[in-house]
């Protein structure tokens, strides 16, 4: 910094500490060397304040009300967690009564209704077809690394849950409606584990 700088600087603090409310001229924009986008789209946009002249008082009160917390339409669910869907509940209720119920299931038929999923061609459209079998390969691959460490019916049960993960949308052949590619795959598999079961209507025995 030059002498002359140094003398301009002391000689502007010198006078801002004697005058308290002389007003200081703001640094400006050099032609060519402005700000980044995105300060210019905070200022500009956001606040609606030149993003050199501004002082911190005049920021704060242009910043925008903060959001509101959304509506908690669950007096039950604590703060911060969320309610799951109608099929993360279903497919919950149905794990929950499969694990307490295992005499009333035979974990061997999972690996045919499997093999069946990935071999014969269903009643998906091609697209949809070709998501189903990929995603049964990936449940078939976690069943076969999983049995000989967690056995027959805890696989199982790992299985049905990891048919969450498969979200890639397809549509449902019987109701037409969107669903995604493990709800399909978890309703057949629940089909073929408990064809004269209903987990929903005994839980006690």
């Amino acid at each position: 910094m030059s002498t002359h700088a140094v003398n301009q600087f002391e000689a502007h603090a010198q006078r801002a500490a004697a005058e308290p409310g002389w007003a200081i001229k703001a640094f400006t924009e050099i032609a060519g060397l402005g700000v980044a986008a995105m300060t210019r789209t905070v200022f500009y946009t956001v606040l609606d304040q030149p993003p050199f002249e501004t002082s911190l008082p005049q920021l704060v009160a242009s910043l925008p009300e903060p959001a509101s917390e959304p509506p908690d339409t669950d007096p039950q669910t604590p703060s911060g967690t969320t309610t799951p869907t109608s099929d993360e509940a279903d497919a919950a209720g149905l794990i929950d009564w499969l694990a307490a119920h295992p005499e009333r299931w035979d974990p061997a038929v999972l690996p045919g209704t499997l093999d069946l999923l990935a071999n014969v061609p269903g009643a998906l459209h091609d697209v949809d077809d070709r998501v189903v079998r990929r995603g049964v390969s990936r449940l078939q691959q976690m069943q076969d690394r999983l049995i000989p460490i967690l056995g027959a019916h805890s696989t199982g049960l790992a299985v049905l849950a990891a048919c969450g993960l498969l979200t890639h949308p397809l549509t449902d052949p019987a109701s037409g409606e969107h669903t995604e590619a493990g709800q399909y795959i978890l309703g057949c598999l629940e089909h073929a584990l408990t064809p004269d079961a209903e987990p929903d209507a005994d839980t006690d025995d």
